[in-house]
């Protein structure tokens, strides 16, 4: 592994909030980018010393992890570990409500709650690509309450986890080609890093990442 961030999806778990799906003890970390150093039999030789996100396979906050070679994606030259990294959680999910889950007409809003937030900010940048009219609300709890109470508004709940359960490897690959484009093109920006901890001191940074205030992501390299 090269780089990984701390999100709060990461952090939940930690804290045992998940323990009806995820046993204790386990290896946090969904999102990373790394070089492949081995491979299985079955897999291309060209493979060996790519850049790659070996994603839904072992926990990323680990110095080595094994991850499906049909399930990790290359990731291409001209994207830094820093934006590889974090291109999954955050990119995908709002990527995959603004193309397939919300419809979309030529007067369309797109109303982000905590517009503030890393994932709002994505929505805020996708919405310009998909020609959304955006309402970015920047909320208090009880605000956000009002809001939802006067609009009459419904919910339905989105789980990236429960999306990727029902998709083809093709689907999923070519998912991750749209979101690198939209990065070389500079129609998505994931923000800054605020800073770097090594691996060894991940105690000092998920104290860190738990602190209010920050202004930008945390990376374990």
């Amino acid at each position: 592994m090269i780089a990984r961030p701390i999100n709060p999806s990461d952090l939940i778990p930690i804290r045992g909030a998940y323990r009806h799906r995820i046993p204790l003890p386990c290896i946090p970390g969904y999102e990373g980018v790394g070089s492949v150093i081995a491979i299985g039999s079955s897999v291309q030789k060209s493979m060996l010393g790519k850049r790659v996100l070996p994603l839904r396979g072992e926990g990323t906050w680990q110095q080595y992890v094994k991850a499906s070679s049909s399930l990790s994606i290359e990731s291409p030259p001209f994207i830094p570990d820093d934006e590889a990294s974090r291109s999954y959680i955050n990119p995908l999910t709002a990527w995959i409500l603004c193309k397939e889950l919300l419809g979309r007409s030529p007067d369309s809003f797109l109303l982000v709650n905590a517009c503030s937030s890393a994932i709002g900010r994505m929505f805020a940048q996708l919405s310009a690509v998909f020609g959304y009219r955006l309402i970015a609300v920047v909320r208090s709890s009880d605000s956000w309450k009002r809001i939802a109470t006067e609009l009459d508004l419904r919910s339905k709940l989105f789980h990236l986890r429960h999306w990727i359960q029902g998709i083809s490897v093709e689907d999923w690959q070519n998912s991750f080609l749209n979101i690198f484009a939209l990065l070389r093109q500079k129609q998505l920006c994931l923000g800054n890093i605020e800073a770097r901890y090594p691996l060894a001191k991940i105690a000092k940074a998920v104290q860190a990442a738990e602190r209010p205030g920050r202004q930008g992501k945390l990376l374990l390299t």
